[in-house]
């Protein structure tokens, strides 16, 4: 039995360690996504701390903690986002998708493989430097307490789950209508808002801020966020951890299960 588990473990990793290898190898595109980065970051502690001095916002949190948030919700975001839906479509469009399928290791698993590989690349190559500078030049603080230290990177890790979770979902639809990029593009553009990685659900009038805490997108980023920065905290911390992981199963699990039905139904185009 730990054979077995060992020996479908290895190709997982082995698919993680080859996009993370493929990742910080383009290192022009690196060096300007950190770039992009420092930039964003200045500019959104400006934002806030403008927003701060009109009153246009509540003061729900000191500046230095909204600052942080942004700063890690704008680093959050970009690391999340990778191109696995367009190549995937595109393996599926083509009928390549076939060969996906027949390999030793579950097509899903597969693709978390390589969504988590490029994931921690993005993260260890682009985010921890922007991080960095945020520290030395931007009111970046760090974590609000030992505990919130110790859990960030957990609920990061949920974040990402749910995170693929969805996108996996988005992409099971191309065995249906082919093409899905036109959806991602569209939640790419969506995704920083319905993940309160640019305005915390704080923020947002009671009853919608409610009712987003129900769906699965806030575990993405608000959740971590939160907690880093100690609105979350206590308690709460633990509901907030047991309510991403229960995302993350029923998401993965909801994947599982269209996967086997699309694979049934599998419509190859040109052969």
């Amino acid at each position: 039995m730990i054979h077995n588990r060992t020996s479908s473990l290895a190709p997982f990793l082995a698919i993680t360690q080859l996009h993370a290898r493929r990742t910080l190898v383009a290192r022009v595109d690196i060096l300007s996504n950190i770039a992009f980065g420092v930039l964003l970051a200045y500019g959104l502690a400006f934002l806030w701390q403008a927003l701060y001095r009109a009153e246009f916002v509540p003061p729900t949190v000191p500046i230095d903690r909204m600052v942080t948030y942004a700063i890690l919700g704008s680093v959050v975001t970009t690391s999340l986002q990778t191109g696995i839906v367009y190549y995937a479509n595109w393996r599926i469009r083509t009928g390549d998708i076939i060969f996906d399928i027949l390999r030793p290791i579950n097509w899903q698993v597969s693709l978390l493989g390589d969504f988590f590989g490029t994931v921690i690349a993005q993260f260890v190559a682009v985010a921890l430097p922007v991080v960095a500078i945020s520290a030395v030049f931007l009111d970046f603080r760090p974590p609000a307490s030992t505990v919130a230290a110790l859990v960030f990177g957990p609920s990061l890790i949920l974040g990402a789950l749910v995170s693929y979770s969805i996108v996996f979902l988005i992409l099971l639809l191309a065995f249906r209508y082919t093409q899905v990029g036109g959806i991602e593009s569209a939640m790419r553009g969506f995704r920083p808002l319905l993940t309160g990685a640019l305005v915390p659900l704080w923020f947002l009038p009671g009853g919608v801020g409610t009712a987003m805490e129900q769906l699965p997108f806030p575990a993405i980023a608000f959740t971590p966020l939160s907690i880093y920065i100690g609105e979350t905290e206590g308690a709460d911390i633990w509901v907030a951890l047991a309510r991403q992981a229960g995302w993350a199963v029923v998401l993965l699990a909801t994947g599982a299960y269209f996967a086997r039905r699309g694979m049934h139904k599998l419509s190859i185009q040109g052969g």
